[in-house]
């Protein structure tokens, strides 16, 4: 393959073989790195014609060949919805191989002037890295051209926790306004432990000679699946308090024939 980069209509175009061209936005020097890219590759014999689809299309088989089955269901639903929301209508109509570092440059600061929040604005970078990696795995980039975005900075905060004074006044409420509840809110206070994990504690999972809990599952839009991370499945010890409240609920709970599969706040 021989040539240079061409510009047409304000962005520049890639010589790719059998009198092709290949988009590759509007900045000239990135353009001339991935043509010297592109002729390395085929010096060594390891250059590829890229396969061709448009984000969207791609988008729909990340999703099919490898997230459906890879991750779990609160992270797939999150990874949908910037996807959905986000992603796609942003990059509407583009070829794969049209996608820049420019262009992704140009997704953040978007995202920045609407004012969202740079946490936000990481998180769908990272979800856009991870579709890209797979695209040049599977012959559609020769690069992932999401790796040296510039993101914005988080700034430090500080976390606001309860007082005790404040979770003695809590507890006392909700016993008096919410007296079932407060089983709940009593072991979510003194163990720290997720709202699903919290909702999808069940008996067979309580050793009561030791005194704790094991997390193995987490509770999550009507199903149950593992937690968060391998790290989350883990013994939490649990206070005397607690374990009496709890086998106040095991022992009002006895007309539940199978207490072992059982949630403990039904």
């Amino acid at each position: 393959m021989q040539g240079s980069v061409q510009k047409k209509n304000g962005r520049y175009y890639l010589p790719n073989g059998k009198q092709k061209w290949e988009k590759s936005g509007t900045n000239k020097k990135e353009a001339e790195r991935r043509l010297v890219s592109r002729v390395n590759q085929i010096n060594r014999g390891e250059y590829v014609e890229l396969k061709e689809i448009d984000f969207a299309g791609f988008a729909d088989r990340w999703f099919r060949d490898y997230a459906d089955g890879a991750v779990k269901l609160s992270t797939l639903a999150a990874y949908r919805s910037v996807v959905n929301n986000h992603l796609t209508p942003y990059f509407a109509g583009v070829r794969l191989t049209g996608v820049s570092l420019e262009y992704v440059q140009g997704y953040v600061t978007e995202k920045r002037e609407a004012e969202y929040a740079p946490k936000t604005i990481r998180n769908h970078i990272v979800i856009l890295k991870e579709m890209f990696k797979h695209a040049v795995r599977w012959g559609y980039l020769s690069f992932n051209p999401a790796l040296e975005v510039d993101l914005p900075r988080i700034r430090h905060r500080e976390m606001d926790f309860l007082i005790p004074d404040e979770i003695r006044l809590f507890l006392e409420t909700s016993e008096e306004v919410q007296p079932d509840h407060y089983g709940l809110f009593l072991t979510a206070v003194m163990t720290g432990m997720r709202r699903g994990e919290l909702l999808a504690m069940k008996w067979r999972n309580v050793d009561w000679q030791r005194r704790q809990y094991f997390v193995k599952e987490a509770y999550y839009r009507g199903r149950f699946d593992q937690p968060k991370s391998e790290r989350s499945m883990r013994p939490i010890d649990l206070a005397k308090t607690v374990c009496e409240r709890l086998m106040d609920l095991y022992e009002a709970q006895k007309d539940i024939k199978r207490r072992g599969d059982t949630t403990i706040w039904t």
